[in-house]
């Protein structure tokens, strides 16, 4: 009897090709048989299922169970949105892909701002073995784009490139119970997906995964990372995550695994709760131990053996701040000593507040703390501080928020607050001849209806603008004249009822003036419009509750009292005072 050509290559021990079982490869032909029929006849075998470069279209799951692959960028793709697409299972034993394998839907999901299109369970791929594959790709599926469930053996398993997204949850998802779940090497990217681009289930046994995840313009879903490490434990990554729709880039929650050393780029909203675990953000280092002992250590660089090292650590309420040196090759040395009193005297915190206090001398490299949660933030410079070290800074920006460095010129000290979102806005300027102004011409007020200035000190009087080409001239009319005439018969003597409160009738200064309701009774009497005149004035204010700071012994204290909501009228006398002298 004649061999079939698929009969000799299994003789060979070589390879098969999917195509000499009937598959097209052409992204019209259900090709689902075919494919499924070589993977079958030569599970467990060491020979070689070859896929060509093509289309594959399926209707029905790929089942790969201990085969050999080579791919040369072969894409699978399934036309049903409902099931999983490519399930990779084999337990212990090691399952091949050699090459490029593309696994998609024929009609992809995209990010279209709804769930809607979302199909639980609809997995582009579901590992269950060990797997060594060079580069694997699945998108556009209605669930997970890699689904690694550790019900058997994962262990020892190396991927050499993985890309997953847009999915319409995670990108890649690590969930099961068993615990041979390792993986010696791993270099993932993520983009697109709905919910978080590596999501790794807080019961997940996950461990001892060493390599390099990517993630980028995941988390549509507003409580979802860029990178969610759950239950891993005992493993080393350098994670770049960046631009999460959600603005949540890297967790390492604290129901999750311990002893992880994860390396990311992206410090301003990373997590890091484990215990006995060491998050690196660019130049800082986030630990939390075993005993519940927290520590930031600060970099500087580690280009020779004499660069600084200093490392925040927070035992209790009042921490102390120690300096170290890291010789050049990033080892640190034996001894760790206190600062003195000529470096850094001590480290308070609570639950809301951060206080470095500096003592006096002068660092080698500036010392830049940030605080990232609400609360105030203060650096405390005593008389015994030496100010000339400050003279090498540019300039000192702050905010509501946040104290940085800026940009200005000459040493100028601004002013400002930050909004709602991460802009902030300079408002008031110091100059360093001691000129203080807005940084808006004509465009801020000094004080408030509800917050007044009690009194102003000032060598001259103000000055008002009156320059003629802002202005346009009109007649005062008859009954204005006589409006005005009027209110200069009801100028009284007064007391501020305060100052009577405060300091008796008979101590209380006598001042002159009018009453503003008498003011308006007088302008209306003359069919006069009283809001048509700037001399009188109206605010309205509403309640604002009162603030509180903690101590040094966590003890609320109120930094502002409770404003109840009000109103006040007022007169502005210079326009008052010109209105009755034109009447004259």
């Amino acid at each position: 009897m004649a061999l079939t050509k698929a009969t000799h290559r299994m003789i060979e021990g070589a390879s098969v090709n999917v195509k000499d079982y009937g598959a097209v490869g052409d992204g019209v032909t259900d090709d689902t048989t075919a494919i499924q029929a070589a993977l079958t006849e030569y599970s467990g075998t060491s020979t070689v299922v070859y896929f060509p470069t093509g289309t594959y279209l399926t209707s029905s799951t790929i089942a790969i169970y201990q085969n050999n692959i080579h791919s040369d960028y072969a894409i699978i793709t399934c036309n049903d949105n409902t099931i999983i697409a490519v399930t990779i299972s084999g337990g212990a034993h090691y399952t091949e892909i050699r090459g490029k394998l593309s696994v998609t839907r024929d009609d992809a999901w995209s990010t279209d701002g709804t769930t809607d299109a979302q199909e639980n369970g609809a997995y582009g791929i579901k590992i269950n073995c060990r797997v060594n594959i060079d580069q694997i790709s699945s998108y556009g599926h209605y669930w997970d784009g890699i689904n690694f469930n550790a019900s058997s053996n994962l262990n020892k398993s190396v991927y050499g490139l993985v890309i997953s997204g847009p999915n319409a949850r995670h990108g890649m998802y690590f969930d099961g119970t068993e615990n041979n779940m390792s993986v010696w090497r791993i270099n993932a990217r993520t983009g697109g997906n709905w919910a978080s681009g590596i999501y790794f289930e807080d019961t997940s046994p996950a461990r001892q995964f060493k390599g390099h995840f990517y993630t980028e313009d995941n988390a549509e879903d507003a409580t979802s990372y860029g990178c969610y490490l759950g239950g891993l434990s005992t493993s080393e990554l350098y994670i770049y995550s960046e631009e999460q729709t959600s603005n949540l880039e890297v967790s390492l929650p604290a129901s999750g695994g311990n002893s992880n050393r994860v390396f990311s780029s992206r410090a301003n909203t990373d997590q890091n709760g484990q215990n006995a675990s060491v998050m690196l953000f660019g130049s800082r280092t986030y630990h939390r131990g075993t005993a519940g002992v927290t520590a930031l250590e600060k970099f500087t660089n580690l280009s020779d053996n004499s660069t600084k090292y200093w490392d925040l650590t927070k035992a209790t309420a009042v921490g102390n701040l120690f300096q170290t040196r890291y010789i050049g090759n990033g080892q640190r040395h034996d001894i760790v000593e206190k600062a003195t009193e000529d470096k850094f005297s001590s480290v308070q915190q609570t639950a809301t507040d951060l206080s470095v206090v500096y003592q006096k001398g002068t660092p080698e490299t500036p010392l830049t703390m940030v605080a990232t949660d609400q609360g105030s933030f203060g650096i405390k410079i005593g008389t015994a501080g030496d100010r000339t070290s400050l003279t090498t800074l540019a300039s000192i920006k702050g905010y509501a928020a946040s104290v940085g460095g800026g940009n200005k010129a000459n040493g100028y000290l601004y002013l400002g607050a930050s909004n709602a979102g991460s802009s902030t806005t300079d408002w008031l300027r110091l100059k360093n001849d001691g000129e203080f102004a807005p940084t808006s011409d004509d465009a801020q007020n000094l004080g408030a209806a509800s917050l007044l200035w009690k009194e102003i000190f000032a060598g001259n009087a103000t000055i008002n603008t009156s320059d003629e080409r802002l202005k346009t001239f009109y007649t005062i009319e008859e009954n204005e004249k006589q409006a005005a005439l009027e209110i200069k018969q009801n100028i009284s003597k007064f007391k501020w009822n305060k100052a009577i409160s405060e300091k008796g009738e008979n101590n209380a200064r006598i001042h002159f003036g009018v009453g503003a309701q008498t003011v308006i009774d007088i302008m209306e009497s003359h069919n006069l419009i009283p809001n048509n005149y700037s001399f009188i004035c109206y605010d309205e204010w509403e309640e604002e509750a009162a603030l509180f700071n903690e101590d040094e012994n966590g003890e609320k204290q109120e930094s502002k009292p409770k404003l109840e909501a009000g109103n006040r009228y007022g007169i502005r006398y210079e326009e008052l005072l010109c209105f009755i002298i034109g009447a004259m």
